[in-house]
């Protein structure tokens, strides 16, 4: 699949980058988010707030993993296990051909946290290898930020073991 031009980008309303080409999209809640299906197959929302009902189109997925983005708080165990756990179905189904996008409000932290997962599950990849491609890959929607700029999550990341 070919990444889709900047006009598509604006008429979906959708801020993202391919943190892999073709593979993986990281970005801020499509909207319409039906709309991001012609785009990927797999549709990822990782943001508490954002977790509207969506029936996707035969043959794609929704995978919600409604996570809080607090920087002050560490990252609860269970949703630690639930976010290494999508990480690694996401991989698979990336092996399979299929085409993911994790999306949180602005597409930084929550969906970066995801993100790092797959690829490390992906790749083999460290948690620091894992950011680092993020942060070449995925722009920040505002100036001054960086993507995966949780301290929490970051530290997260960074001390998980692949």
């Amino acid at each position: 699949m070919v990444a889709p031009t900047m006009s598509y980008k604006k008429q979906l309303d959708w801020n993202y980058d391919w943190v892999v080409p073709g593979k993986l999209i990281q970005g801020g809640f499509p909207n319409p988010a039906i709309e991001a299906f012609s785009v990927i197959d797999t549709l990822v929302l990782c943001a508490e707030e954002k977790q509207p009902r969506l029936k996707p189109p035969p043959g794609k997925a929704v995978i919600r993993i409604p996570l809080d983005d607090d920087p002050y708080r560490p990252l609860p165990k269970e949703f630690a296990e639930a976010v290494r756990s999508v990480g690694a179905e996401l991989a698979n189904q990336i092996r399979s051909g299929r085409t993911v996008a994790s999306t949180c409000a602005m597409g930084v932290n929550r969906s970066g946290l995801v993100s790092a997962f797959t690829l490390m599950s992906l790749y083999n990849m460290t948690g620091g290898q894992a950011i680092e491609l993020i942060r070449r890959n995925r722009r920040a929607p505002e100036e001054g930020m960086t993507p995966l700029c949780n301290p929490m999550f970051e530290q997260h990341v960074r001390n998980a073991r692949r």
